[in-house]
Parts: C-alpha cells; sequence; structure tokens
C-alpha cells in the first residue's frame, strides 16, 4: 500500500498533519476507491476524507446531514487550501457548478444537483453514511442510481456507526462498494447476494409470525459472520478511539433519583405493549428533568462546561429553562445557530449546552466539556455512543465522564434492552 504522507503535506494547512493510524486510513482510501470508513466516532474521519479528497485533486461532492453543513465547510478551511460551497436551497442546487474546489449539499438536495456537476466530480463523499442502510429508502435508491450511472473516481461512505440495530443495514453500503469500475473494493456483492432478502437470509436469524392473521417476516441477530467479514474486506476500515492515542477510559456513573411517585404508573404502562413504550419513555425523560437540571447546576461548580442530552424535545425544553445560562439545542435549531453555539461552548462563552440527542450526537465537536449528562437514552445504543464521543475524543486529553440520570423502572428496562442489542453488534463491528 502506497505512502501518501509526503503528499499530503503540500495540500494540508500548515499545523495539521493526521495521527499515523489517520495516516494509515488515508493510505487506505486512496487504495480502494469505494469504500466504507468505519471508525468509531473520535477517532478523525473528517481530516481522513478531507485529506483523502485533497490528494485526488479536489472537485469532490460532500453529502452530508443538513445540520452539518457549515461544519464541513469549516472543517474543509481549517484542515487544507480547499475551498468549498454550500447548496442550502434547491435553486442553489440546479444552478451550482464547480466554481470551488467542493460542493457541499444535503441528503434531500443531492438529487437536484445537475448531471453536469454529478459527472465532473472526481470524489463523492457520503458523511453519516448510515443514512443509506435502508434499500427501500427514496435517498437510498437515488444515491445508489447516481453513483452507479457517473461512477465517479471516489466514493467515500463515512460512518461511525455503520449498523445502528441489525447486521442487513450493511447490504446497501457494501452494495454502493460493488459498482467500483476499478475493482479495489474486494468481492463484488452482486455476484452472491444480489437483493436485500438474500443478504438478509444469510447472515440474519429469520423470524415469521402472524398479526391478525398478516405474515411477518423479521430478521434477527447474526450468523455466518466469517463469511459476511469476508465480504467486508477491502471495503471497510474500522479502528476504535483507544488506538488512534492513549486516551483516558471514560468514566460511566449512575445518579439513583427518587422516582417513586412517577414509577409504578409509567412502569404498568410500558409493559403494555410496542403502541405505549415510546410515548412512556417520554413521560419517563420529562419526570426527571428537574432533578437533572439540579444536578448540572451543581456540577458546573466544579466543571468547566457540561453537555446534556435527552431523547425528547419537551425535556431538552425544560431541562434548559433550569440550568441558568444554558443553550438548548433540538432539531428545529438552524443549522448556523448549532454552528455558533458550538463555537460559543468551545471558546468559553457558555458553560452548557442542553440538546436532543437526535440533533447533536454527531458531526461536532464539544472538547471543551469533560461531562456528559444522559437525562435520558435514545433506543438505540449506538446514537447513545456518538452522543458520549461528542466530549471524549482524539484532541481531549483529559478524563471524561458520562452521568446517567436513573432511578425508574423504566430506566432500568431500556439500559438493559439497549445493553442485550450492543453485545449482538460488537461481534461483527
Amino acid at each position: 500500500m502506497m505512502d501518501y504522507s509526503k503528499k499530503l503535506r503540500e495540500v494540508l494547512n500548515e499545523g495539521y498533519f493526521p495521527f499515523p493510524i489517520q495516516m494509515d486510513g488515508i493510505n487506505w482510501m486512496m487504495t480502494h476507491h469505494y469504500c466504507i470508513l468505519g471508525d468509531e466516532p473520535g477517532v478523525g474521519k473528517t481530516i481522513q476524507a478531507i485529506s483523502t479528497i485533497a490528494l485526488a485533486g479536489g472537485k469532490a461532492i460532500c453529502v452530508v446531514p443538513s445540520s452539518l453543513k457549515v461544519n464541513w465547510k469549516d472543517e474543509f478551511e481549517k484542515f487544507s487550501t480547499l475551498e468549498a460551497d454550500i447548496i442550502a436551497t434547491g435553486v442553489d442546487a440546479r444552478k451550482c457548478n464547480f466554481n470551488k474546489d467542493i460542493i457541499i449539499c444535503s441528503y434531500g438536495l443531492f438529487a437536484k444537483l445537475p448531471y453536469k456537476v454529478l459527472s465532473q466530480a472526481k470524489t463523492i463523499a457520503f458523511d453519516e453514511a448510515h443514512y443509506l442502510c435502508n434499500p427501500e429508502a427514496q435517498r437510498t435508491q437515488v444515491a445508489h442510481e447516481i453513483i452507479e450511472t457517473h461512477l465517479p473516481e471516489r466514493v467515500l461512505l463515512l460512518s461511525g456507526t455503520p449498523v445502528k440495530n441489525r447486521v442487513g443495514e450493511y447490504f446497501s453500503l457494501l452494495a454502493m462498494c460493488s459498482y467500483n469500475p476499478k475493482g479495489t473494493s474486494g468481492a463484488d456483492l452482486s455476484e452472491t447476494y444480489s437483493d436485500f432478502y438474500k443478504f438478509q437470509e444469510t447472515f440474519s436469524y429469520k423470524e415469521e409470525f402472524s398479526i391478525n392473521r398478516r405474515k411477518i417476516t423479521r430478521f434477527e441477530g447474526t450468523r455466518n459472520i466469517p463469511l459476511l467479514k469476508t465480504l467486508l474486506r477491502g471495503k471497510y476500515k474500522r479502528r476504535t478511539l483507544d488506538q488512534v492515542a492513549e486516551i483516558p477510559e471514560m468514566m460511566h456513573i449512575p445518579v439513583s433519583l427518587d422516582m417513586k411517585m412517577h414509577d409504578e404508573e409509567m412502569y404498568e404502562e410500558f409493559l403494555k405493549g410496542e403502541s405505549s413504550v415510546s410515548g412512556n419513555k417520554a413521560k419517563s425523560a420529562l419526570a426527571k428533568a428537574d432533578s437533572t437540571g439540579d444536578y448540572v447546576n451543581d456540577l458546573l461548580k466544579t466543571v468547566d462546561a457540561v453537555i446534556v442530552f435527552t431523547d425528547h424535545v419537551q425535556s431538552a425544553i425544560d431541562i434548559s429553562k433550569r440550568i441558568k445560562g444554558s443553550e438548548c439545542i433540538t432539531g428545529s435549531t438552524s443549522t448556523d445557530k448549532r454552528a455558533a453555539l458550538v463555537k460559543r461552548l468551545q471558546s468559553g462563552s457558555i458553560d452548557c449546552l442542553v440538546c436532543t440527542i437526535g440533533s447533536m450526537s454527531t458531526g461536532h465537536t464539544l472538547t471543551r466539556a469533560r461531562d456528559v449528562v444522559f437525562n435520558d437514552l435514545s433506543w438505540v445504543e449506538a446514537d447513545n455512543e456518538q452522543a458520549r464521543r461528542r466530549i471524549r475524543r482524539v484532541s481531549q486529553k483529559a478524563k471524561t465522564r458520562a452521568h446517567y440520570m436513573e432511578g425508574s423502572k423504566v430506566c432500568k428496562m431500556i439500559r438493559k434492552t439497549l445493553s442485550r442489542k450492543i453485545n449482538n453488534l460488537k461481534e461483527i463491528v
């Protein structure tokens, strides 16, 4: 495998150069033209992708979640000499051209880019590529159609959580790597697993049951792991944060709350069935908001900054009201405001961000904080881990702590379920 480190110094800004293990990832991506970089959050997928794009000569389209467009533009300017344009609207998309080295657009606007622009792109990079894991989703089908039609020189699929719940989520990303015209991405998936169903049937356990006389087929668990790993070879690379540098382990602190007045009612409703789980999870989160606010206020007397996460909008709003000087970020917070609040936190002008997990668990560096407090958790453990990695990153040298506000039977049930999920997925990732 060729070493591109000497050439890379010519295209990165002075003072920025990848760690050795990141350089290994860059060399690997330059060798395997269509590939999935699945490094653990915090390892530095962004600098690896920017470096690869710069080495390939720019002229790249970066498809990212809407909330991360400004963040990606800032990162290009920080790390490299490449200039980037953000596509903000459908009109911008239809009129855009390669006036600058990089075009940054959302998944929703990707399909609106002109044919000429798509054909000129040397590299197409997808950040948070697990957005393309559902083969039946329109954005997944559009992305596949564009890649298969235009066959850019490189396709970079970036995701710290390429598989969130089930092994079948690998299929779409592996299939996209198989379009590689250079043949540098290992085995062609289409030769043996041409459809999603066959892939799931091979690598998961099939369960069949009936609901109201309707036959339901579900795929759970993982099997044939050695065979799956042969398909991943040449397409997929993953390293952990601990392999990058000697970063202290995160301390996990359960915080017991008195939830007796809410507990029995919520637990009874929780056990009624799937239809009531979501609502009662939100009710449990809201019941803890005041206690979480008090806990963070006390914590801020002894630490510089704290990030608070919750899975629900109303609990985020209530917690933020309780913490003096905090700012709240939810899915409705604009991209520009999120980026501005991150800069304010990192610069020290604010000390606490209260965020929904869905709005801030990916793409942002919040390393001024060494403490993250979970009022409640997402059902998707990969999203919880992404949230923890906002503060435990390669640039973080201090010890970090995750605090979990617990006390109800519902909380314990959720933690137990998440533990089973993550242990199953660890077998393959």
